[in-house]
């Protein structure tokens, strides 16, 4: 592969990571603020959802721009974005790699994933809590699980399946 196509093919790996970020973080921010709120104890669940999902109608421009979107935005970003890298690295050195892509995309997912969380837990806590409580070790152990799972049926098998 020559420098120029070499170029070509991360930026659009960047630009596909950009349009699907861009589609998806609204609408997730809308619902993971409304279930941290709902979480937190100073909402319910659906008036939340409800909430947010009307500022998103009423001032998209504001909520796009908001931390909690800004936040899903990078998340999905990072993301896809290693994703497509791995793949494409991947292919450049002779074939499509799975355990890339799954080694990638979920180090990128978790890592920002468990930024993002701890950014909304500290946002929407209740102003009573000063502190917010140790998570324990068990919950890495199951957001590990989780996001491995995920990735894996998001990134590494339906390239396998549609072979």
């Amino acid at each position: 592969m020559s420098e120029q196509q070499w170029r070509r093919r991360v930026l659009a790996d960047l630009v596909a990571a950009t349009a699907a970020s861009s589609f998806a973080a609204p609408f997730v921010a809308a619902m993971d603020t409304a279930i941290t709120k709902h979480a937190a104890g100073t909402h319910g669940l659906l008036a939340s959802l409800n909430e947010e999902l009307a500022v998103l109608c009423r001032r998209p421009y504001a909520f796009v721009a908001s931390v909690p979107c800004r936040w899903l935005f990078g998340l999905f970003f990072c993301t896809y974005g290693a994703a497509n890298l791995a793949d494409t690295f991947s292919r450049a050195r002779g074939g499509f790699s799975s355990t890339a892509v799954l080694g990638a995309s979920t180090a990128a997912n978790m890592s920002v994933a468990m930024a993002k969380d701890a950014a909304f837990a500290k946002m929407y806590r209740p102003s009573s809590m000063k502190v917010a409580r140790p998570a324990p070790p068990s919950m890495f152990a199951c957001f590990f699980v989780r996001d491995l799972v995920c990735m894996a049926a998001f990134f590494t098998l339906p390239p396998q399946l549609s072979a």
